[in-house]
């Protein structure tokens, strides 16, 4: 119950700050938060990471949503079965992928607005972070704990 809450907790955030981007970042574009480091940047993705299959809105509608109901599933079967960390890990990437499912029936592409000047990371969003922050917790611990379950 508890990681279900945190799910509902990180879309939230997700979505609030969406709604930040439009309403305020949308007419402006950018705004500079440190010079030559970080910017908040408007950008509406059509298509997957780096705007991969742009084409494809619904086939890509149809693979993320598919995609997440097998990973809801994994989750929910082995919820408490390898601990903590595990949970987490699944927590994240279940909570960034509905936030961003939810942009693309509702907008029909995904807001970004976080742009990472220091180096070329592409312009993301906080749903963008919570996968990144699930996959990379997920690897660690299926390396450490050397757990097969597919």
């Amino acid at each position: 119950m508890m990681y279900f809450i945190l799910i509902c907790i990180l879309i939230f955030v997700d979505q609030v700050s969406k709604h930040f981007a439009v309403v305020r970042l949308k007419p402006k574009k950018r705004w500079v938060l440190i010079e030559g480091k970080l910017d908040l940047t408007y950008l509406e993705n059509r298509g997957a990471a780096y705007g991969l299959f742009a084409k494809y809105q619904k086939g890509l509608k149809v693979f993320i949503s598919l995609s997440l109901c097998c990973l809801i599933a994994v989750f929910v079967r082995n919820i408490g079965v390898y601990g903590h960390g595990f949970d987490l890990a699944m927590t994240f990437l279940v909570s960034g992928g509905i936030g961003n499912l939810i942009d693309r029936y509702r907008w029909g592409y995904v807001i970004d607005f976080i742009e990472i000047k220091i180096k070329k990371f592409p312009v993301f969003n906080l749903a963008d972070f919570f996968v990144l922050m699930g996959a990379s917790m997920l690897c660690v611990f299926i390396v450490k704990y050397d757990i097969v379950w597919l």
